[in-house]
């Protein structure tokens, strides 16, 4: 009985584990928003794209930062993805997804997102999006589009980028309650 690999047989096992890498989404997203009528989770493909850039975004939401569940404030909650889903967009397609926030120790506990951006040529207007559970239903426009370049990059743990949005009324309106 032969106890080793052939030479063949350890090409094709290489060959094999490639082709199913290339296969895997390296984008994180929450679990969820993917049964019937409910909205599809943001995703994307990178192997469709042959350039990446690197970006390290801080998101706040009506001037508080995302709550997590490493929030002091907050340390009830078990939610790994309570600190929502960010989204990078060229038009109506998806260029990145991060849902996995870091915590660098400079900012105290504030969480930012490293993201990775794809594109195929660069020179794109980037805007990001983020919603608490990475649908389109949910999400909110962030500030400041951001040119995309072919293996550049903006922020880092030291300075990051920051990207402020505005929660809608819970009215579903565009004005304020009125007072009375």
């Amino acid at each position: 009985m032969q106890k080793y690999m052939s030479k063949t047989s350890k090409l094709w096992l290489v060959i094999l584990l490639l082709s199913l890498s290339n296969s895997i989404v390296l984008a994180q997203v929450p679990p969820g928003g993917d049964g019937p009528g409910d909205s599809p989770v943001w995703s994307i493909n990178p192997n469709k794209f042959e350039a990446n850039a690197s970006f390290v975004i801080l998101v706040s939401i009506d001037g508080e930062d995302l709550p997590t569940s490493e929030d002091p404030d907050n340390p009830e909650n078990p939610d790994p993805f309570s600190g929502g889903v960010l989204a990078a967009f060229v038009g109506d397609e998806i260029r990145g997804v991060q849902a996995e926030l870091k915590f660098p120790p400079m900012f105290s506990g504030r969480p930012v997102f490293p993201i990775m951006l794809y594109t195929d040529t660069g020179g794109e207007t980037v805007s990001f999006k983020w919603s608490p559970d990475g649908t389109e239903e949910k999400s909110i426009p962030l500030s400041d589009d951001q040119a995309l370049e072919a293996n550049g990059g903006l922020g880092s743990f030291a300075i990051p980028l920051e990207l402020t949005g505005t929660q809608p009324p819970a009215d579903g309106g565009t004005q304020p309650p009125a007072d009375g």
